[in-house]
């Protein structure tokens, strides 16, 4: 039978697995409390702050784990990553924009935060001060699409689904002509300032009341014609609930004949290829992802580790420089899964290799796609877009 720290850990694996990284820290704080010294805290510990973007405190929870001998192998591969000097200038120009944002440069600053996405997007934190600086330029809708793709690698995080909330609720204050609209302003900031912040971006939030002060007065004139939520799009309950299910799959007449037993077997495969693959392209093994990733993808099952699959399959085909390949595997993600939260994340990459395949005029097809589905996406803003515009 096993103890109540080694259920734990299975649970916080679990979690850390199905991209609930914050519930997983909540799992291993109790483990923690019970035995401070378990091996097992420091390893998950180092991974979940990696996912979150507190690479300080990945760093410390790896060096505890080497000093006690026992860093498994996704330890060892986050430290290599860390370790790899284009990886040091990322986080480098990621201490950049955040400089950006304290002296209230907000536009630059979401420039830069946007290309850093496209260089690595697993990183919770940068979803949580892109959506900021947007809300500070009096972006509330842009705000929301960006916590809601952060909450797709973190699917109960504190902060984005308080981010959330208070916007939503902002958007209903604009209403309420009788409360005045400095007292609504220092009561977001006040609720922002006190809970669910993490350590990374406080300084975000206690620059001062001016902050949310502007996104507040810019949200009043914006909002108040307020402004139509896509519903095309995938809600974030929606892909909270299908993040916590992964065996929810397409049922088609053909599977009547498969057993259970068949069919468990085969989504647990699914899953197996995935996670290797998806944890080669964060350690940025992209051939090893890419093995694991297209075996996933030719399963066609038309389930989100399908999705997923074929998504990061494309991704890391561009990585590689392989625009052709990349091309193929954004049009079948376009192709099989036509409304989810990835649309126009594909439409920009298919731009951009287009362009980088010398076929500008199917690149500027896309982005004028793009415009049409997606009209304030921050990808628009992107310097490629311009080159993309004026190329012959």
């Amino acid at each position: 039978m096993k103890t109540v720290i080694e259920s734990l850990l299975d649970d916080a694996v679990i979690k850390v697995n199905y991209r609930d990284i914050s519930g997983a820290l909540g799992v291993l704080l109790d483990i923690y409390k019970l035995d401070r010294d378990n091996p097992g805290v420091w390893n998950l510990n180092s991974v979940c702050y990696y996912r979150l973007g507190e690479f300080e405190r990945a760093n410390k929870c790896l060096e505890e784990a080497e000093r006690n001998g026992d860093m498994d192998d996704s330890t060892m591969e986050i430290k290599a990553s860390m370790s790899d000097p284009t990886f040091q200038y990322w986080v480098k120009r990621y201490k950049e924009a955040l400089k950006l944002v304290e002296q209230k440069n907000y536009k630059l600053a979401s420039l830069l935060l946007h290309k850093l996405l496209e260089e690595h997007d697993e990183f919770i934190s940068v979803y949580q001060v892109l959506g900021l600086c947007y809300l500070a330029m009096g972006d509330e809708e842009q705000a929301k699409r960006v916590w809601e793709k952060g909450l797709a690698w973190d699917t109960a995080n504190p902060a984005l689904l308080k981010y959330l909330n208070l916007t939503e609720n902002t958007v209903k204050q604009v209403e309420d002509f009788h409360k005045p609209v400095v007292a609504r302003a220092e009561e977001i900031f006040n609720v922002l300032n006190r809970k669910f912040v993490l350590p990374t971006i406080v300084v975000i939030l206690v620059i001062g009341s001016g902050f949310l002060l502007q996104a507040a007065f810019s949200s009043e004139q914006k909002y108040s014609h307020k402004s139509k939520i896509n519903t095309s799009a995938i809600s974030t309950n929606q892909e909270m609930v299908t993040v916590a299910s992964p065996y929810i799959m397409n049922e088609t007449h053909d599977d009547i004949d498969i057993t259970i037993n068949e069919k468990q077997s085969k989504v647990e495969q699914e899953k197996q290829y995935y996670d290797k693959g998806f944890n080669a392209y964060l350690a940025s093994h992209l051939t090893e992802a890419i093995d694991n990733l297209t075996v996933v993808a030719d399963m066609n099952s038309g389930s989100y580790i399908n999705r997923e699959a074929v998504y990061y399959l494309a991704r890391c085909y561009f990585l590689q420089h392989n625009y052709f390949e990349a091309t193929k595997y954004f049009q079948q993600c376009l192709s099989l899964f036509p409304e989810s939260n990835y649309h126009d994340d594909c439409l920009f990459f298919l731009a951009c290799c287009y362009h980088f395949n010398d076929n500008n005029e199917s690149a500027r097809n896309m982005l004028a796609e793009l415009k049409s589905y997606e009209p304030d996406s921050g990808y628009i803003t992107s310097p490629i877009v311009s080159q993309i515009l004026t190329a012959e």
